[in-house]
């Protein structure tokens, strides 16, 4: 992410270095059909910071206001495979850090 830099002055004058400032990152972001699967994800997703689950333009939405580790990305990929179990010809929209990902509910396997 790009960064803006901004420097400030000492009370004698001179200025110090010039340090990153970082902006506010876009929360990471699972968008789903229906509020029962948004609520399943959410549910696998509890203790996560900034957790919300609302709906989005006739959709439903999962957001998560962390910083994205490799182990929260195989969280978060894992809850929504579990949250679109059962239901067969679901789809989701993962965004995480500015990347789409669509993933696909796997048909149920006969026993």
């Amino acid at each position: 992410m790009p960064s803006v830099h901004s420097s400030a002055r000492v009370s004698s004058g001179h200025r110090l270095p010039r340090q990153p400032v970082r902006r506010r990152r876009e929360p990471q972001r699972i968008i789903v059909d229906d509020e029962c699967q948004a609520r399943a994800v959410a549910r696998a997703l509890v203790g996560l910071v900034g957790l919300d689950v609302h709906p989005a333009e006739g959709r439903w939405e999962v957001t998560l206001d962390c910083i994205m580790t490799d182990r929260l990305v195989i969280r978060v990929f894992d809850a929504v495979r579990s949250g679109l179990l059962n239901h067969p010809s679901a789809s989701a929209l993962v965004v995480l850090d500015g990347r789409e990902y669509h993933i696909h509910a796997s048909p149920k396997r006969a026993s």
